[in-house]
């Protein structure tokens, strides 16, 4: 683009100067016809005149072409940073792939994407990763509920899946639709034999936890073929998104359980209440009792009292009478 757009303005530069030289031909032909012509001298003036208004915009074109041609070079070199930038960007892209090329390498990122969900969705203490059966196996990561344990496998093979995505021709794409379709159906199998086993203690249940939502799309419009085999054999088939909302679930199950264990103890709490109650008012009722008792004793002891101060009071009074009548006779001799 830019040595033709430099070529067409050399051209325009030549067939300017073709016509300037022309010009200046047939004004110093007419010069030389008739100098003392004032009508050619006038002529002669009007050309030269053109001439250098012919001249001033020329080279005003070439300062606007120079200028074009600078602005033309800079976005050129910018758009050619721009593709060496992209460029490095596809080169790392290559190797990011090739980086998962290895199935060990894509189990790990699987796995720590599943570990994100669910440590995002579950209490710590309800779910392991990397859990060991008492056979041996292994498992990605398995999920502690009453009813028993649940079990969650994040190693599907994808390289069929990715060989059916690049395949250029249809007839590619559906031998290796055909190979990913025996892949799901074994590593089904695999999870059902592997993982759920009820000397275990494991429920019914696995999740096959697809690490991308593309390859959960294919499964579920594959006519349903894929996701009713895997039913079939107690395999939940999920993606990262489904996976979030099975895990809201449970969680809300065991918020459930939780709240049911807290009204257990709390009408067990109520009961010891009422209970504790009921004793107290008999404790309160015998204390009534003792106090009605001692307060009917009171009554008598003041009774008691008031009848024995009066006795006494009697008792003084008729000893005072007897001390005066025995003290008057000896009065009246001795006046």
């Amino acid at each position: 683009m830019d040595n033709l757009l430099i070529t067409l303005v050399a051209a325009l530069i030549v067939i300017l100067t073709i016509v300037a030289t022309m010009l200046l031909y047939l004004i110093r032909k007419i010069g030389n016809v008739g100098k003392n012509d004032l009508g050619l001298s006038m002529l002669n003036s009007n050309l030269q005149s053109l001439q250098n208004n012919f001249v001033e915009n020329i080279n005003r074109t070439n300062q606007a072409i120079n200028e074009r041609l600078d602005n033309a070079a800079y976005l050129l070199s910018q758009v050619g940073r721009e593709l060496g930038q992209m460029q490095q960007i596809g080169s790392q892209l290559r190797d990011f792939q090739n980086f998962l090329r290895s199935p060990k390498l894509r189990g790990n990122l699987s796995e720590q994407g599943l570990k994100e969900l669910l440590s995002q969705a579950l209490p710590r203490k309800h779910f392991d990763l990397q859990y060991a059966f008492r056979n041996g196996a292994i498992v990605d990561a398995i999920i502690h509920l009453e009813a028993g344990k649940i079990p969650i496998d994040a190693k599907f093979p994808l390289e069929n899946f990715s060989q059916m995505l690049k395949a250029s021709s249809q007839n590619d794409k559906d031998s290796y639709r055909k190979k990913f379709k025996n892949d799901f159906k074994s590593h089904v199998d695999a999870i059902a034999k592997k993982y759920l086993n009820p000397d275990e203690g494991t429920t019914d249940l696995a999740f096959m936890y697809l690490p991308s939502e593309s390859i959960f799309f294919e499964v579920v419009n594959n006519e349903h073929e894929l996701f009713e085999y895997a039913a079939e054999r107690h395999v939940i088939v999920s993606s990262p998104s489904t996976f979030f909302y099975y895990l809201r679930t449970i969680m809300l199950g065991l918020e459930g359980r939780k709240i049911s264990e807290m009204s257990q103890e709390i009408l067990l709490l109520l009961k010891t209440i009422r209970k504790e109650s009921s004793h107290l008012g008999d404790t309160l009722s015998v204390l009534n009792k003792h106090v009605n008792n001692s307060a009917k004793a009171m009554t008598s002891v003041n009774d008691c009292y008031s009848k024995l101060a009066n006795k006494i009071e009697a008792v003084q009074l008729s000893s005072l009478d007897q001390t005066h009548e025995a003290l008057s006779p000896v009065q009246d001799e001795e006046v």
